[in-house]
C-alpha cells in the first residue's frame, strides 16, 4: 500500500508535458528544405532547393546516414511527398525539358519510377503511399490509386492511405478535405470552415477550434498542424489526446530561438517533423524528437529505489 501511495504521488509530482530536442533539417546546400513526410523509423521526406538557382529535388534523408537527392524523370524539379517503413518514397517530378510533371515512386533497389506513364500527356501526382507500396494522388482533373500489380487506376481524389486500403483525401461535408489519416481509420484534415477538422473511425467529425489546418495524426490520436493566436499569428500545434492545445515552440527543451510555425507529420515514435524560423530568422525544415517525460523519469526513479530497499531489506532479514 505505502508503495502504491508513493507511485500515485510520483505521478501528480512529476506529472508535465512531453518535450523536445530539436534538429534543422539538411539541405542539398542551398541552406533550405522543406518535410512532407516521415516514417516510424524517423526517415524525413521533402524537397530542398540545390545549388542552381530555382531548382528543387526531392530528398530522404535518414537518420545517422543524411540527406540524399532522389533526383528527378529527367527535368529540373521534384518534390518527395511521403514516405512508408520500407523507405519507398513517393512525390512528383519534371520530365525531361520540364514539358510535364508525373507522379514517381522511388526504392533504394529501382531508383525513382515514372508511375505515371500510363496516362503519358497528364499531369500526375503521389501525395500518399502505405506499406504495401499503395499509393494515391492526383490525375488531371481528378486522383488515382497505385499498386505495383495493377499499375495507376483513376480513382477518388487521395492524400494519404493508411496498410487497410482506407484512404483520407475526399470531401467531407460540412468539414472540410482529409489530410492525414492513422491505422485506426481516424482522419484529419484541412477545414472548410476555417478551423482544421478531426473524424474519429466510428464517431462524428468536429471542428479543432483556433487551428488552420491539421496534417497528421498518430496512432495515439495526437493531431499536428498549424494553429492562430490571438493575434493572428501562425504557430505549430499539437493536440493530445486530452485535447489539450500546445504550442510546440514552448515545448523545444534549451530552445535557442527557434519560431515553429507549422508541423507537418508525427510518428509512431513521437517524432515531428514541420517548418519554422531558426534562431537566425532563416526559414527552415526541423525535425523533433521526445525526450522522456518527467512523470516517467520520476516513476522509474522511485522504481529503482524500491527495488534497492527491498534487496537490502531481504540480505538484512
Amino acid at each position: 500500500m505505502a508503495i502504491l501511495l508513493l507511485l500515485c504521488a510520483a505521478s501528480n509530482l512529476f506529472a508535465g508535458a512531453i518535450r523536445y530536442t530539436i534538429t534543422p533539417l539538411e539541405d542539398l546546400g542551398s541552406g533550405y528544405s522543406e518535410p512532407g513526410t516521415l516514417n516510424k523509423y524517423g526517415q524525413v521526406v521533402g524537397y530542398s532547393f540545390t545549388t542552381t538557382p530555382g531548382v528543387y529535388h526531392a530528398f530522404l534523408y535518414t537518420p545517422g546516414v543524411g540527406i540524399q537527392d532522389l533526383g528527378t524523370l529527367g527535368g529540373t524539379l521534384s518534390q518527395a511527398l511521403d514516405v512508408n517503413d520500407s523507405g519507398h518514397v513517393v512525390g512528383v517530378a519534371a520530365l525531361p525539358g520540364d514539358t510535364g510533371y508525373h507522379a514517381f515512386l522511388y526504392t533504394p533497389s529501382t531508383g525513382i519510377q515514372d508511375i505515371g506513364a500510363t496516362y503519358p500527356g497528364t499531369y500526375s501526382k503521389a501525395f500518399g503511399i502505405n506499406n504495401f507500396d499503395q499509393t494515391v494522388g492526383d490525375l488531371g482533373g481528378g486522383g488515382f490509386f497505385y499498386s505495383p500489380s495493377t499499375g495507376m487506376q483513376l480513382a477518388q481524389r487521395g492524400r494519404r492511405i493508411n496498410d487497410s486500403g482506407q484512404v483520407a483525401g475526399e470531401d467531407y461535408p460540412g468539414f472540410g478535405t482529409g489530410a492525414g489519416i492513422n491505422s485506426r481509420g481516424d482522419v484529419v484534415g484541412i477545414g472548410g470552415a476555417g478551423n482544421a477538422f478531426a473524424c474519429l473511425a466510428g464517431g462524428s467529425c468536429a471542428l479543432i477550434p483556433g487551428t488552420v489546418h491539421a496534417w497528421a495524426i498518430s496512432e495515439d490520436r495526437e493531431i499536428i498542424g498549424q494553429a492562430v493566436d490571438s493575434g493572428g499569428t501562425p504557430y505549430a500545434f499539437l493536440r493530445s489526446t486530452d485535447g489539450t492545445m500546445s504550442n510546440l515552440t514552448d515545448l523545444v527543451l534549451a530552445n535557442p530561438g527557434w519560431w515553429l510555425y507549422d508541423a507537418r507529420d508525427i510518428n509512431s515514435a513521437g517524432q515531428i517533423v514541420g517548418l519554422g524560423f531558426d534562431p537566425e530568422g532563416n526559414r527552415r525544415g526541423f525535425l523533433l524528437n521526445p525526450v522522456p517525460e518527467p512523470r516517467t523519469l520520476g516513476l522509474f526513479g522511485l522504481l529503482a529505489v524500491f527495488a534497492l530497499r527491498k534487496r537490502h531489506t531481504t540480505h538484512t532479514r
